[in-house]
């Protein structure tokens, strides 16, 4: 099977795994994800992937990034002008993509749909300092610390599309969890927000969807390997949140879900932002726009 047949044959499988689903033949509909996802999981692409060290960059981050050095790591930004910025994170299928319409439809703020800001920063930095990128946040001159934010702000800005004055960017992508503690030095003052959900709901929304492969989404072509997925970025999460001392306001997607209004002022006060009912109505703008992440039927 070419990779062009194999491409079709998955969205085939995956599809008629969503009717199932909605006919309510669960069994069924799991075979057909399944199958969907074998093909995938054999692939060279996707083989290659998993090879390529995403589970092994979080290992890395999980035991290089210790106590003791974000103690050596300045607590205060260098003077600026702009306000800190927001990221939005959780795993993938947390319900990130929800809480970016809500926030998006606040009249200060301004969402990105995903795009790769932080990790044009972060690529970018590691290609200039190599092997040794850790060793270097612990040294960071004054004068590349403040390239490195305003290269940040611009690229945000420049990607999210929105030329309004004032407009505040939400940074949501949420593997940008897995680069929290260059938030963390680049960016003391930083906003988190940390999307959680029932990790049953989450990786099995996971596997049952078909992402653009990539070194982290080619390990939800398996079971096992959403599992490993899931483990790794949410123990890396956990360890984060043990020792940063950023900013962060986490709650659970199924509470949004059952008082929405009071996540939402949640939300904006940890913002600085005045309430807006408008946040309320996001349906509304939600359903005029392009929504790129496989969350676009629920969220509309």
């Amino acid at each position: 099977m070419n990779s062009l047949d194999a491409a079709m044959a998955s969205r085939v499988h995956t599809e008629t795994g969503r009717v199932l689903e909605q006919l309510g033949d669960y069994e069924s509909a799991f075979e057909s994800y399944a199958t969907a996802q074998n093909i995938v999981h054999d692939s060279r692409e996707a083989v290659a992937l998993r090879a390529s060290g995403w589970l092994d960059h979080v290992a890395s981050l999980r035991h290089g990034i210790t106590a003791g050095r974000v103690a050596g790591w300045p607590d205060k930004p260098p003077a600026t002008d702009t306000p800190p910025p927001v990221f939005l994170v959780g795993h993938p299928r947390s319900g990130t993509t929800l809480i970016e319409q809500v926030l998006g439809a606040h009249p200060r703020l301004t969402t990105n749909d995903e795009r790769p800001v932080l990790r044009e920063i972060t690529d970018r930095f590691r290609r200039t300092h190599g092997q040794g990128w850790l060793a270097a946040l612990d040294t960071l001159p004054a004068d590349e610390l403040r390239s490195l934010r305003v290269a940040y702000t611009q690229t945000a800005r420049q990607q999210s599309g929105d030329s309004r004055e004032g407009a505040r960017p939400v940074d949501k992508n949420p593997l940008n969890l897995v680069e929290l503690a260059f938030v963390k030095r680049v960016f003391p003052d930083a906003r988190i927000i940390m999307l959680l959900r029932d990790p049953r709901d989450v990786c099995l929304s996971c596997y049952t969807q078909l992402f653009r492969l990539n070194s982290a989404m080619a390990w939800f072509t398996s079971l096992p390997g959403t599992a490993r997925h899931y483990s790794a970025a949410m123990d890396l999460w956990m360890h984060y949140r043990a020792i940063l001392g950023l900013q962060i306001l986490e709650f659970r997607y199924e509470d949004f879900v059952e008082d929405p209004e009071r996540h939402s002022r949640d939300m904006l006060a940890f913002l600085d932002e005045d309430w807006d009912a408008g946040v309320l109505s996001y349906h509304e703008q939600s359903s005029r726009h392009y929504i790129s992440t496989p969350s676009y039927e629920g969220v509309t």
